[in-house]
């Protein structure tokens, strides 16, 4: 298969899988393969459209599972959860296809900033769109402690900045792009969030996403 029809064979199941979980309201139960099978073609797509980066965007799943499988077991450093089966399958107490998530977004912030605590916070953010969802409605883990925003613990977002800020110092500087994958699925989480009536976690993500948008205008990177 020729590199132009497979990039749109994965755009085309991406956007597929995208809506589909808009209208079935993120989790089905006639389809639990759904919610894992969309964090691997998304991660195959960001592979895909920067494959001159594989190595890292490999590398930087294979440490966030590190750090998840730490997690897990010893509530460190994001505080205590577990998974639950709607990643199915788990090994170890961790589904693999999270190492596409952690990949995904880490290749969201490299193609913002070049400072990885910049980075790092950035990722903290996005995960006040994705937690409440994820840790919620979408059952993809529960926390076994609570917390003042959503019931999440501080902590965990100390640890995504933690974990996040060893990934991005580890690998080597990307270079400055448009991640359109990544905040793709940041919109996802946000348009979810309002259809669930989480309203915080909406507003956040499209500020994120409105404000990548600007960013993102001819006009501005002319000037960069």
């Amino acid at each position: 298969m020729r590199r132009l029809e497979l990039r749109k064979v994965l755009w085309a199941l991406f956007g597929f899988m995208w809506i589909g979980g808009v209208i079935s309201g993120g989790v089905s139960p006639q389809m639990p393969w759904a919610a894992p099978l969309f964090l691997v073609v998304a991660g195959a797509l960001t592979i895909y459209e920067h494959r001159a980066e594989w190595k890292s965007l490999v590398l930087a799943g294979a440490i966030g599972v590190a750090f998840e499988l730490v997690g897990v077991h010893t509530g460190l450093p994001f505080g205590r959860y577990a998974y639950t089966n709607t990643l199915a399958p788990v090994v170890f107490g961790v589904p693999p296809a999270i190492a596409f998530a952690w990949l995904i977004l880490i290749d969201l912030v490299r193609g913002l900033t070049g400072s990885a605590m910049a980075g790092a916070l950035l990722m903290a953010a996005i995960d006040l769109v994705i937690d409440p969802l994820a840790a919620g409605p979408l059952r993809y883990w529960k926390w076994f402690d609570g917390g003042p925003y959503y019931g999440i613990p501080t902590l965990n977002f100390v640890g995504w900045v933690v974990a996040s800020l060893v990934i991005l110092v580890v690998l080597p500087k990307g270079e400055r792009r448009m991640a359109w994958v990544g905040w793709a699925v940041v919109a996802f989480f946000a348009v979810m969030a309002f259809e669930f009536r989480l309203w915080g976690p909406g507003v956040i993500g499209c500020l994120m996403v409105g404000g990548v948008g600007l960013w993102n205008r001819p006009s501005h990177r002319g000037q960069s």
